[in-house]
């Protein structure tokens, strides 16, 4: 079970996705098969990054204060990942396989935006990323929804 401030979190960070895809949406309709303009790019990376990094916070708080496990070392974020798309014995699943393998790309993009000067970007690497957010996004969001209503749920409830 999630304890209210942790699913209020959850909701805040989820609000916070939703604002940045909306207020974003003019730059995620740029067409994949044009080469955008280097600040485009430069600023798709950034929400690219941001969108995953809100669904990480999640993800953190989840495994932090219900699985009383964070993954350490170098590989942390993707086990991080692998963590919260499998059922514990204290929790179902925070997201499915399929959205595991989806966020799996995002996760490598920020990591390589990170480590790169935004003027080694390349667009190819990022377009279909960027044309799959809004679907990607639907999904995961409709999933970790899904987690807390489950999450919400009782054992008296679940008997009814």
């Amino acid at each position: 079970m999630l304890d209210e401030a942790l699913r209020r979190l959850i909701v805040r960070e989820l609000e916070e996705i939703d604002t940045l895809l909306d207020t974003s949406s003019p730059l995620l309709g740029t067409p994949v098969d044009t080469e955008p303009s280097f600040e485009r790019v430069a600023a798709l990376s950034a929400v690219l990054e941001s969108f995953y990094t809100g669904l990480e916070r999640i993800f953190e708080r989840i495994a932090k204060e219900v699985d009383s496990r964070q993954p350490e070392g170098e590989r942390w974020h993707i086990e991080l990942l692998n963590q919260v798309a499998l059922q514990t014995e204290s929790r179902s699943a925070v997201i499915s396989e399929d959205s595991r393998e989806r966020l799996r790309d995002y996760l490598a993009f920020r990591h390589r935006s990170r480590h790169a000067s935004v003027h080694y970007l390349v667009w190819n690497s990022m377009a279909q990323l960027v044309a799959s957010i809004s679907q990607t996004w639907n999904v995961v969001r409709s999933e970790i929804l899904q987690f807390l209503q489950q999450q919400s749920s009782t054992p008296s409830d679940e008997a009814k």
